[in-house]
């Protein structure tokens, strides 16, 4: 039995080829290694939570404006059970896990999970202004070489969507 795919992870493990912004041109299917089993699943905010480190890779999308904290090589983030979320980035490797370097991080950025896996986050500062963010749930390894893709279970990958519809960034996080 084949299993759909978010967009992102049709996307992001090269299945579908990026032929537009709206969201049914990036519908794919794939299977797992079993068969019938999905390589990816619509995140949920138990999975979400805790500390999370990006994992640099070839993302599909690249966000544009250079000032933005996404296009930072090292970046840190914090997901609570209660909905804060605390965020680091840096040109510069952390020298100290990602628990440690936002310890001392304020949390004025909360965040929630629908049910189809979109997380929207809020900074406290800008209550009426919001990102969206899909989110994928990698439930086994894929490694493809040859397009540079190497997912972990347990990764999620994140792909943040514009105003119009269109991808501005894709990013991969790992405990």
């Amino acid at each position: 039995m084949k299993a759909q795919l978010t967009m992102t992870a049709a996307f992001v493990i090269g299945i579908m080829p990026m032929v537009g912004s709206s969201h049914e041109a990036w519908a794919g299917s794939s299977q797992g290694k079993g068969g019938d089993k999905p390589i990816v699943r619509a995140c949920t905010a138990r999975d979400i939570v805790g500390h999370w480190s990006l994992v640099k890779w070839n993302a599909p999308v690249h966000f544009n404006n250079p000032h933005a904290p996404y296009v930072m090589p090292h970046q840190v983030f914090q997901f609570g059970e209660d909905g804060a979320m605390k965020s680091a980035h840096s040109e510069k490797a952390f020298e100290s896990s990602p628990a440690k370097v936002l310890q001392n991080v304020p949390s004025a950025v909360t965040y929630q999970v629908n049910a189809q896996g979109v997380m929207t986050v809020r900074a406290e500062e800008h209550p009426d202004a919001s990102e969206s963010w899909e989110c994928s749930a990698v439930t086994e390894n894929v490694d493809d070489q040859k397009r540079q893709v190497h997912l972990k279970r347990g990764d999620v990958v994140m792909t943040l969507w514009g105003k119009d519809g269109q991808p501005l960034d894709v990013r991969q996080l790992r405990k």
